[in-house]
């Protein structure tokens, strides 16, 4: 007699396509489908009212069911947090499911609260880095920390996707023994001939490009790479280009900046739905967030080879060895990242030996089986 599937459902904030929705994207369609039934509930692109964006195109795409939490909202809003627990808990009791998997924050602090008012049977949420590493005013950062602490005392496991995160939750004695580090994986992906990237992004073919990808939000710091790219004009810029694939609040503000630092020396490729292919149009990768969990756009750099500049932050470090896999700077401090990226400009063997140092160890420390293997562990 065949067992009966266990039913697992994921719950997400947004639905856009970022590092956490990957990863909600890449357990889902990676389950054994004879052991598990998979839905995913999540809600719009971060503003209110905001349609359901590329995640639930993709999951549908891969026969996934998608449910729509109508209420979920990227902004701290009292009764439309009220009305997310309400749907969530009419969600619940109608697809009993056996395990819960949370992710972001309100989704676990709202998501576990229902699972334990309904006695679900496995609560597991994913930190896609704490939000207490964002630079915030302490009375926030106190209600945060709280936030936190509250969603992983709900949960039955919460797993971090770095070390270091992992390190900063054994702090809190009561609860270390529910956290646990699992790194995120990468698999195999479609890049674009360097011609061809370069050719659909409007860039020319022979000149250096130094690039980035990521939501213009104010985490992802593009303003510092933007100052960076300024303080390099007197000396390397006039010879390469730098590029930013990404969309978010920040781009008419960012423009601004460029026009005015840089007289618009910045491209801004806009949003691109399969943005990693296109890594192998740049000779140089940028990451100047404030804040980090480990993110997959490191994993991606390195599948491509590139060498890579980037902010001492988060998990970064367990992906980029200082002067081995890439050049790490602080955080946003431009004076250091233009240095790093100058270092770069001039020096093509090391560009070529970092890149190369960097596919290495993605190939060799974060995979997708492994990540999936770890996971299941905690279902079961």
């Amino acid at each position: 007699m065949t067992p009966e599937r266990k039913k697992i459902l994921y719950v997400i904030t947004k639905s856009n396509f970022g590092g956490a929705q990957r990863y909600v994207y890449d357990l889902a369609t990676s389950l054994p489908k004879e052991e598990y039934d998979v839905a995913v509930a999540l809600g719009g692109t971060g503003d209110k009212g905001a349609e359901t964006g590329l995640l639930a195109q993709k999951l549908i795409s891969k026969n996934i069911r998608v449910i729509t939490i109508r209420s979920f909202m990227r902004d701290v809003s009292i009764l439309k947090d009220v009305a997310a627990f309400f749907e969530l808990i009419a969600i619940f009791i109608k697809e009993r499911p056996d395990i819960v998997h949370l992710n972001s924050s309100k989704a676990i602090v709202i998501g576990a609260l229902v699972a334990r008012i309904l006695f679900v049977e496995k609560i597991i949420a994913t930190i896609h880095g704490w939000a207490f590493n964002e630079p915030r005013p302490p009375y926030e950062l106190k209600l945060i920390i709280f936030a936190h602490k509250l969603g992983v005392w709900l949960c039955h496991h919460t797993i971090v996707v770095s070390q270091g995160d992992w390190v900063q939750a054994q702090a809190w004695k009561s609860l270390r023994e529910r956290v646990t580090a699992i790194h995120n994986g990468i698999g195999s992906i479609p890049f674009l001939s360097r011609i061809d990237a370069r050719e659909k992004l409007k860039l020319p073919q022979d000149t250096l490009i130094i690039g980035s990808i990521g939501e213009l939000t104010p985490n992802k710091n593009f303003a510092s790479l933007i100052t960076a790219a300024a303080l390099l004009k007197t000396k390397s810029l006039a010879e390469c280009i730098v590029s930013i694939i990404g969309d978010g609040e920040l781009a008419e503000e960012l423009r601004i900046q460029s026009n005015q630092e840089l007289s618009g020396g910045i491209v801004f490729e806009g949003y691109k739905q399969n943005g990693a292919e296109f890594l192998t149009a740049y000779d140089i990768f940028v990451l100047p967030s404030l804040k980090e969990g480990l993110p997959y756009v490191l994993l991606e750099a390195g599948k491509a080879g590139l060498p890579v500049v980037a902010t001492d932050v988060g998990g970064i470090a367990e992906i980029i060895l200082n002067d081995v896999t890439g050049l790490l700077v602080p955080s946003d401090n431009p004076e250091a990242m233009a240095k790093a990226m100058l270092i770069y400009i001039e020096n093509p063997a090391l560009r070529s030996a970092h890149g190369n140092a960097l596919k290495e160890k993605v190939e060799r420390e974060f995979s997708p089986k492994e990540m999936l293997k770890n996971t299941l562990a905690l279902y079961k």
